[in-house]
């Protein structure tokens, strides 16, 4: 239930997102190594972004790209409601 002071998000399950950005070209199957990671590129850089599963995951994906000899031009990352419509049913709920 919404009231007037409540926001859309505030019933809203979060998750952990990020965004890595190198110079450089990395193929889509770079991301089918760590999950489901997106790769996209763009004007001589590419952007992988996903669920962050934890501080290890992300280490391991920088890990690998310095070991790709890829130069990190940025990292971030954030938290965003999950869509419920996406969560299976009970998925997020506490009993």
């Amino acid at each position: 239930m919404m009231t007037a002071h409540s926001s859309p998000t505030d019933d809203a399950v979060m998750e952990r997102r990020f965004r890595i950005t190198v110079r450089g070209s990395l193929t889509p199957e770079f991301g089918f190594a760590f999950g489901e990671v997106e790769t996209r590129e763009a004007r001589n850089t590419s952007v992988l972004s996903g669920r962050l599963v934890d501080g290890a995951f992300l280490d391991g994906i920088l890990a690998h790209l310095r070991d790709l000899g890829m130069e990190l031009l940025g990292v971030e990352t954030w938290e965003a409601p999950i869509e419920r419509a996406a969560m299976a049913p009970g998925e997020g709920e506490l009993t």
